[in-house]
């Protein structure tokens, strides 16, 4: 009875999520080509500011834990504080990369570990659509990568585990867990419903 109540109340809050979404009551004014709008904290109004800690240097914005119906698509941000030591402006990339899925994921894909299972991996790449150019970003300022989520309606119902890394002065495609080199690696979770 606890799991159903639980289950309800995630599935009714990515409802309204959606829907405030959706509506446009949530609005950016930022282009995707790049992100970064070097805006201090201080006296910022932009929306993508308004709940995010100082004291960090890479977090997504928004949530980490997401409910995507099929067919449907959800926005996050991967978010870069820049407080390097040599007060220099950098440029960041963060990149998505696939971690494993839950049992009925695996199942429906016919593989029993997720390192065997190379169309699996495919399709959560396909998911994501991320910034492959670099977010420039100020001295003691912040910089925002859009990450799309665009779940099909074909997908298999399930959770899927993300890792996400950020990499100061490092290009996208040198980007990886190996060298990562600017904060921690992030989860993201997707459970496609």
């Amino acid at each position: 009875m606890t799991y159903t109540r639980i289950a309800a109340t995630w599935i009714l809050f990515a409802l309204i999520v959606a829907v405030v979404t959706s509506s446009g009551c949530i609005t950016s004014t930022s282009k995707q080509s790049n992100m970064s709008q070097n805006i201090s904290f201080e006296n910022s109004t932009h929306p993508a500011h308004m709940n995010i800690k100082k004291d960090f240097v890479f977090e997504l914005y928004k949530e980490s834990n997401i409910w995507v119906k099929r067919g449907k698509r959800a926005i996050v941000y991967a978010v870069f504080n820049n407080v390097d030591e040599d007060g220099q402006a950098h440029k960041f990339v963060s990149k998505v990369i696939p971690f494993a899925a839950d049992f009925d994921v695996y199942s429906a894909y016919q593989c029993l570990h997720f390192v065997e299972c190379k169309r699996l991996k495919a399709d959560m790449l396909n998911f994501i659509h991320q910034l492959k150019e670099p977010v420039e970003v100020n001295y003691t300022f912040v910089g925002l990568s859009q990450i799309t989520i665009e779940i099909p309606q074909d997908a298999v119902e399930g959770t899927y585990m993300y890792n996400v890394v950020a990499c100061k002065d490092i290009d996208f495609d040198e980007c990886n867990e190996a060298t990562t080199n600017w904060g921690p690696t992030l989860p993201l979770v997707i459970h496609v419903f």
